[in-house]
């Protein structure tokens, strides 16, 4: 099957993403978390995001031994949820104009590239806020006579 050349200016953007975020400073400054990000999206890229599961982090990058338990050893969860706030940290500062984000969801391991756009259009619907209507609990109404 052949590669459509979207699909190719697609991966070179992820890559360069990629690059870009593991050259970053809260990234050399923890390269354990820039190893799990490397692994995670090389997987990926080469099409092997369905292997991508706890146990085989745990072995392939943290070097646990063939018999790891991930019930009772947490570190690719621990790990994955530290990689999850320095991204958060990354594109809330110096990552913020870049055009595409790296997220991985709560619960997976399989990174996601996001247009800024929609990721910033997806936080600011969480965050909108309704304004207080009249009537209701919050506003003060100011009645001209006392009620009996």
């Amino acid at each position: 099957m052949a590669i459509e050349s979207h699909e190719l200016a697609g991966i070179e953007a992820q890559r360069a993403e990629l690059d870009a975020v593991l050259h970053s400073e809260p990234f050399t400054r923890a390269p354990t978390l820039a190893h799990l990000l490397s692994y995670l999206c090389e997987n990926l890229f080469a099409g092997k995001s369905g292997q991508i599961k706890e146990y085989s982090v745990g072995v392939e990058v943290f070097h646990r031994p063939p018999s790891f338990d991930q019930d009772a050893d947490s570190i690719v969860r621990v790990e994955a949820n530290r990689l999850r706030k320095r991204l958060a940290v990354y594109y809330a500062g110096q990552g913020a104009s870049h055009r595409l984000h790296i997220t991985i969801p709560l619960g997976q391991y399989i990174p996601r590239f996001e247009s800024a756009i929609s990721h910033q259009e997806q936080h600011a619907s969480a965050d909108a806020v309704e304004p207080p209507q009249p009537g209701i609990k919050g506003t003060i109404i100011r009645l001209k006579k006392p009620l009996l």
